[in-house]
């Protein structure tokens, strides 16, 4: 994968994965689209996955309106958790954007501009932490970007 390379894990039914593939090829991005339902992530990906989203917990991963989500125990370990997403992966929350070391989960699909930033930002040397900030009210359904120069 290229510096400017974008992996998009998404369901076509998803009308976030729809707004997220809008803004990638609106940017020029090189795409490569994964229907994780049909070609799923194996367990040693979603824990990859995991890391790249700085995620400690794979509940944050997970759809908990699927039906196999009723079966997950209030208990269950980290390993289990990881199991269920690679078994049932209907369960991972999409759409997943990932880039080079870098992933969002993109609800709502503005929340990927930050990995477009940082695409730019390691082409050009400058510290993205401090130009860019975003930030999502999802209760609200906006998200407003906020770019300032240090």
């Amino acid at each position: 994968m290229t510096a400017s390379a974008v992996t998009l894990w998404f369901n076509p039914r998803c009308s976030k994965r729809r707004g997220a593939d809008e803004l990638l090829r609106a940017a020029g991005v090189d795409l490569t689209t994964v229907h994780y339902l049909d070609e799923p992530p194996s367990r040693d990906e979603i824990v990859h996955v995991l890391g790249l989203l700085g995620l400690d917990d794979p509940r944050a991963l997970m759809r908990h309106g699927e039906p196999e989500h009723a079966d997950i125990p209030a208990d269950a370990s980290y390993d289990d958790l990881v199991s269920a997403l690679a078994t049932h992966p209907a369960l991972i929350e999409r759409p997943v954007v990932i880039r080079g070391d870098s992933a969002v989960i993109a609800r709502p699909p503005e929340l990927l501009l930050v990995l477009l930033d940082e695409g730019r930002a390691q082409r050009s040397g400058c510290d993205i932490a401090s130009t860019t900030t975003v930030t999502a009210s999802t209760n609200a359904g906006s998200t407003s970007s906020d770019t300032s120069t240090p």
